[in-house]
């Protein structure tokens, strides 16, 4: 049994940009925890907020560590200089439009210390409006190329409630062990700026012989997309570009321009509704990203085909649906 005393220090990363009316709920959820108050920083990373949101945490959370940007450097970047100086065992990267259980950050950790080959844990994400309504419960990325949230849109009847291996944890709540982070080049991909960072980042934690892994008993309330719908085109370009990068990056031939096609006819098709619909003003210019040169921080050359194909999920056919829906829930 894990004792106060015997607790890792964890850093809670919260990157913020004009998000001063989500904070409230978030940090005030976060004074409620059920963890050691000695064991635990709470670091927010503003990007060049220009709401008053460092002023609102100075007066309101002193205790929080700021971390004040010169302008917004988005997700994936400004995480990556949070973690520069986090002081914990465990990197917590949690959403500023979230809400936390008083268990959350203690279930993630008890289930990280379980085994040393778990290398990152993902919370169960529930709606923050209706929280019967699951967000997430588990990412998986099958074969054809597409990744999608188990559970999306579902009732939460307890049908997730195990502890399971996983391919991605969400973004808006994941731990990850510090110390693997030094067998790695970077933490998040600089150049994503948002959008499948975790996923990209989950792959390359695989490589190494770690697992990712789901646990429901931690639970978040999460807004969706709260933040990045106010970017409109421009982050639905972003997540196709970083679609595209992401395994372009994490395979190699032949397997990655098999899975490739089927991600850019996905693509094509999602582009041109957007382009019919008048919803979409980059044009084809997304496709310009499939001849991008992207590197991997893993030597793919030590990761043989069979392993590259068993990080991966059969297709559930039945699931496709979910892949416009998550685009939608995270976009709008």
């Amino acid at each position: 049994m894990l004792v106060p005393e015997k607790y890792p220090f964890c850093s809670i990363l919260i990157a913020n940009f004009n998000g001063k009316h989500h904070l409230t709920d978030c940090l005030t959820s976060l004074m409620k925890l059920k963890y050691p108050k000695d064991k635990i920083e709470i670091i927010i990373i503003d990007n060049g907020s220009t709401d008053s949101s460092v002023e609102f945490v100075k007066n309101n959370f002193p205790k929080a560590t700021i971390l004040q940007l010169n302008k917004n450097y988005g997700f994936a970047e400004s995480n990556n200089k949070g973690i520069k100086i986090a002081k914990g065992d465990f990197i917590i990267i949690l959403d500023n439009d979230t809400k936390v259980d008083e268990k959350w950050l203690i279930e993630l950790v008890k289930v990280a210390l379980s085994d040393k080959k778990i290398g990152i844990c993902g919370s169960k994400v529930l709606d923050f409006n209706n929280p019967q309504i699951i967000q997430y419960s588990g990412g998986y990325l099958d074969i054809l190329g597409s990744p999608y949230h188990r559970g999306l849109g579902e009732l939460d009847k307890k049908k997730y409630d195990k502890i399971e291996e996983v391919f991605y944890a969400f973004g808006c709540s994941m731990l990850i062990k510090k110390e693997i982070l030094s067998q790695l080049e970077y933490f998040f991909d600089p150049s994503y700026f948002a959008y499948f960072e975790e996923t990209d980042l989950c792959w390359r934690i695989k490589y190494l012989g770690y697992k990712v892994v789901y646990v429901p008993t931690s639970i978040v309330l999460h807004k969706s997309g709260a933040t990045s719908k106010k970017m409109g085109d421009l982050m639905i370009l972003y997540l196709y570009r970083n679609k595209i990068w992401t395994f372009k990056k994490n395979l190699r031939m032949p397997l990655k321009q098999i899975i490739l096609l089927f991600v850019s006819v996905r693509v094509v098709f999602a582009i041109l509704y957007r382009i019919l619909t008048k919803k979409w003003k980059y044009g084809i210019y997304v496709f310009k990203f499939l001849f991008t040169n992207k590197k991997s921080d893993v030597d793919l050359k030590k990761i043989s085909l069979k392993k590259q194909l068993a990080t991966l999920s059969l297709p559930i056919l039945s699931k496709y649906s979910q892949y416009f829906f998550i685009e939608k829930i995270r976009i709008e």
